[in-house]
């Protein structure tokens, strides 16, 4: 499974000084959003190899893993979108 910390363009490092209370909210927002992320994407590789091992004639199963990981794919496509936006607001 790939690495989303480091896909993701943020690290614990990002993190500023304790003394600095609102850029601190803002990176560990981002860290949240990092920890999303790697979230959906376990999840979108997890359906992918359920469907995998899944019979080809259990239609109706299959149909609904597509979807769940297709959802899964949205939502990591969504947090990688919410990381940069927050790393461009740096």
């Amino acid at each position: 499974m790939r690495r989303p910390e480091k896909e993701l363009g943020m690290t614990n490092s990002d993190l500023p000084p304790a003394g600095d209370t609102r850029d601190r909210r803002h990176a560990e927002s981002g860290q949240c959003a990092i920890s999303i992320a790697s979230d959906f994407i376990g999840l979108v590789a997890i359906f992918e190899r359920q469907l995998e091992i899944l019979s080809s004639s259990d239609t109706e199963t299959r149909a609904h893993l597509v979807r769940a990981k297709n959802a899964a794919a949205r939502g990591a496509d969504l947090s990688q979108q919410l990381i940069e936006q927050m790393q461009a607001s740096n």
